[in-house]
């Protein structure tokens, strides 16, 4: 991985001015918002329930929430459940007018090179994250899979929602070769009602998925 080092560098650049950007005509325009998310509350709480036994045994796990913005229905409800979330961002305008409510950190940083040690998080989310360059390219689509993994604990949960309209969403078999080179497993597509409205048009993609291994250099 350290070979495309500088390839990452490059990429991130690209992607902080642009989101930068996105988040300050956003802001001027008066459309600072929480991001669009097809997976709802209730379908949340049913995942949680299932992989970590009950929402109460939430309370003080690990959360990485990738790509944050300003927030997502996910992280709403893992501070109603009082687990420990870190949002980080590439973009600092958001982090700065993020809501924050409970046990809530906050960080600008690349998803290539993510600040943080191997497997220190129970959970790593993603909200509509692979709508730039990251899903227009499998060097870079690894990479931020491989860095969650690596923050991630053995078993630990990955789930990501993207409301689609980019070409990584249509190439479902590059994606999931992708997910499972990371070293995830036991890929479950998440499906609900808003999600088959909107497939011909957006082209949605949500999945949970278990990491299968322990992390090794």
């Amino acid at each position: 991985m350290d070979n495309n080092k500088e390839y990452f560098r490059k990429a991130n650049d690209v992607e902080k001015w642009f989101w930068q950007g996105q988040w300050q005509a956003d802001k001027e325009n008066g459309r600072m918002a929480r991001y669009v998310d097809f997976v709802n509350e209730k379908q949340y709480r049913s995942i949680l329930s299932r992989y970590f036994g009950s929402l109460e045994d939430v309370a003080n796990k690990n959360f990485l929430s990738v790509g944050v913005g300003m927030g997502s229905n996910f992280d709403n409800l893992l501070q109603k459940l009082d687990a420990n979330v870190v949002g980080l961002d590439i973009a600092s305008l958001p982090l700065k007018n993020i809501k924050k409510n409970g046990k809530v950190f906050l960080s600008q940083a690349s998803l290539y090179d993510l600040p943080y040690g191997n497997e220190v998080f129970d959970g790593v989310v993603s909200i509509n994250v692979f709508n730039t360059s990251i899903g227009r390219d499998f060097i870079l689509l690894q990479r931020a899979l491989e860095e969650k993994s690596r923050v991630l604990k053995k078993d630990g949960i990955y789930i990501q929602s993207n409301y689609g309209d980019q070409p990584i969403t249509k190439d479902f078999d590059m994606h999931m070769e992708c997910l499972r080179a990371a070293g995830f497993a036991n890929i479950e597509i998440l499906e609900n009602k808003r999600i088959k409205e909107m497939a011909d048009l957006t082209n949605p993609l949500a999945y949970i998925a278990r990491k299968k291994c322990g992390y090794t250099e």
